[in-house]
This record gives structure tokens, C-alpha cells and sequence, in this order.
């Protein structure tokens, strides 16, 4: 690795994690003997599928579909096919992956368990078992359908260096799939994109820098409430926001604004959550490394909503002019350089006409919206 000082804590608290986790479940076993704590477990897991199963009941049978599109796989111009089927039968749900995308050339491909399964599992966990453990029984009743050589079920040689990037879309869609099945559950698609701000470089010693500070947006509205936000997407939570100072200790740029992207929420009843802005003056020279998605396919609104901002970043050269980036494996910056990252807001819920007086007029206070985009929506 590049960078082996850092990846030993890594490595440390992973391992941490699973010793801790086999004394735990080796001191029940002590405690109550090996029957009584499989006896246990059983009944957990079987508890949790039964939930599961009871909540599936519910939903009408039938088909459920969406369609959407991936913008591309960095490596062509070329939009990849998101195209979902949920199955409702009795007290089983399917996800049909059959209709997505096949594997690309770049590095956005992953395999059947760490892709399909996953995204799947997601999405269901949000629609069904909101209110569960997550365990093995709680997924028992869900099946999946889905050939090899897809984007989430690639086959081992595959590039998969940025596997998850398509994730906060799949699992968008499977859950918009569910609209008019689950009205009262289904949300406001969010940013959905990692929003990935990396700056690489060498130091004065010459040892290499690589500073990843992806971005926070807006999460979809839903029938009660505004969308929530800055977080990062569902697909993305081990990485956190850096103190300001720490950043610019460590790293050669200066951040001249970090606040709230007003009007990057999708209007409705409800509102999505709200994208950040964020500007960070170049200090010494270095590469830029950016990866913003749905920006052709912005962050889509339920029940008459509308759609929420997609991101971007503005790139103004100390020479004045000015670069609009979404994607780019090493753009060059020199000193003076300013960089306007913004991140996409979260579709809203509902018709903007039936948003209250005072919600909006809040929401004007606050510099949430502007003037302009009250009377529009």
C-alpha cells in the first residue's frame, strides 16, 4: 500500500472488532451452554423472519418496475441502464436485477454478494424491516434474480476499484419501484453520488499526500416530513467530515466557505434535505481527482415532488476563467486555484402547492431557499 502508518490502524481496529466479537459470543456460550445459546439464536433469527414475512403480506401482489441510468462508468459517456423489478408474492419479495446494466470497462463493477446482494439487501431492510434486527432471518424472505456478468454480479477480473459508486442509485430505484405500492413509506431519491474531492500530491519531503474529502447532500422527503441533511449517502458511511483545521494543518489548501447550497432541495409538500457548498483555495500545486454521478438523472421526487439539484464543481484558475467538473482522474491545479465544491439535494414529496405558508416563509428566513424559487415552486 501507499500509505502503510495509516492502514495499520485500520488493520488494528478490524481485528479488534472480530476478537471481540468471538470472546462475546464465546462467554454466552460458557454462560448458558452451547444448546441453550443456538437454541437462542434460532429463535432470534426465526423471530425476525416471521416480522419480515408479516410485513411482505401486507403489500398488494403484483409487478413493480423503475427505470433509471447509472450517467457512466467513467471511463465512456455512456449512461448505464438501472432497471429494477420487485416482485410481491404472498409473503416473499424478489428483486429483479435481470434488466441492469452488463459489466463495463471501468471500475464500477462488483460481484454477486458484495454488489447485488447487498444493494438488495438495503433496500429491503428500509421498505420491510425498518424496524428490525438485521439478521439472516430477517432477509429469508427475500429473493433475488440476476444472471452473471452485470454490473453486480461481474465476473472476477472485472475492474472493481470503485465497486460501490452505483449502489445509492440501485437502491434508489428499487425503493422507488415501490411508490405506488408503499405511498406512505417511499421516499425522494437523495444526492445518491459519493461526490468524490480528492487532491493528491508530494509534500516539501517529497513523501506523498492523498487527501479524500467526499462530499455531503440531501436526503429525499417523505410523507411526513422534510428530507434530512448534509449526510452522506446510504452507501458510504465510513467516511466522516474533518475538522476545517485539521484539513488545512495537514493538507495545501486554504476553505473559504463551508455552507448550505440553498435551493439544491427538490420542492413538494415536503422538501428534500439540502447539498453543501464548499471552497477550498490552492496553496501548492497538485491533482484534483473528482467523481459526481446523477448529474444527468438528478435525485427524482414521489407524488407530484420535484426533483432535488445534481452536484458539481466549479474550478476557477487564478487566471480567471472558469471549469465546471464532474468527473476527472487528475485535473491540475496550481496555487490560487479555487475550488467550489456543491453537493445535490434530495428530491421532495408531494405537490409544492401544498406546502404551508409558514414551512416556506421559514425556509426563506433561513436561506434555505431564495425569494425567487418560493414563487416559482
Amino acid at each position: 500500500t501507499r500509505f502503510p502508518v495509516e492502514l495499520l490502524g485500520d488493520i488494528a481496529a478490524q481485528h479488534a472488532g472480530c476478537v471481540l466479537g468471538r470472546d462475546l459470543a464465546q462467554q454466552l456460550a460458557d454462560n448458558y451452554g452451547v444448546e441453550t445459546f443456538f437454541a437462542a439464536v434460532k429463535t432470534i433469527l426465526d423471530q425476525s423472519e416471521a416480522a419480515s414475512r408479516a410485513k411482505i403480506r401486507a403489500i398488494p401482489d403484483g409487478e413493480y418496475r423503475y427505470e433509471t441510468f447509472f450517467d457512466n462508468d467513467g471511463e465512456s459517456d455512456e449512461p448505464l441502464p438501472i432497471r429494477v423489478k420487485v416482485i410481491i408474492a404472498g409473503d416473499e419479495m424478489t428483486i429483479d436485477y435481470s434488466e441492469i446494466a452488463a459489466q463495463v470497462r471501468g471500475c464500477t463493477n462488483s460481484g454477486y454478494y458484495g454488489g447485488a446482494r447487498t444493494t438488495a439487501r438495503v433496500a429491503f431492510k428500509y421498505l420491510i424491516a425498518h424496524d428490525e434486527a438485521a439478521n439472516e432471518g430477517t432477509f429469508r424472505p427475500l429473493k433475488l434474480i440476476l444472471p452473471e456478468g452485470k454490473i453486480l454480479s461481474a465476473e472476477p477480473t472485472a475492474p472493481m476499484g470503485n465497486y460501490s459508486q452505483s449502489f445509492p442509485t440501485v437502491i434508489d430505484a428499487v425503493i422507488k419501484a415501490m411508490e405506488q405500492a408503499l405511498p406512505e413509506r417511499v421516499t425522494g431519491a437523495h444526492f445518491g453520488t459519493f461526490s468524490g474531492v480528492r487532491f493528491r500530491g508530494k509534500r516539501d519531503t517529497g513523501a506523498p499526500f492523498d487527501c479524500h474529502d467526499s462530499g455531503h447532500g440531501g436526503w429525499g422527503a417523505c410523507a411526513t416530513h422534510d428530507g434530512a441533511g448534509p449526510f452522506r449517502t446510504m452507501a458510504h458511511g465510513d467516511t466522516r467530515i474533518i475538522p476545517i483545521e485539521l484539513q488545512e494543518s495537514m493538507y495545501p489548501y486554504r476553505i473559504l466557505e463551508f455552507s448550505l447550497r440553498e435551493d439544491s432541495a427538490g420542492a413538494g409538500k415536503f422538501r428534500g434535505g439540502l447539498g453543501f457548498r464548499k471552497k477550498y483555495q490552492i496553496l501548492s500545486p497538485c491533482d484534483l481527482q473528482a467523481k459526481f454521478d446523477r448529474v444527468k438523472y438528478p435525485p427524482w421526487c414521489v407524488q407530484g415532488g420535484k426533483e432535488g439539484k445534481s452536484g458539481q464543481i466549479t474550478v476557477e484558475k487564478r487566471s480567471g476563467c472558469k471549469e465546471i467538473v464532474y468527473k476527472s482522474k487528475g485535473y491540475p491545479l496550481e496555487a490560487g486555484d479555487v475550488i467550489m465544491v456543491e453537493t445535490g439535494g434530495g428530491g421532495g414529496y408531494g405537490r409544492a402547492q401544498e406546502r404551508l405558508r409558514e414551512l416556506v416563509e421559514r425556509d426563506l428566513r433561513r436561506g434555505y431557499i431564495s425569494a425567487d424559487a418560493a414563487a416559482i415552486d
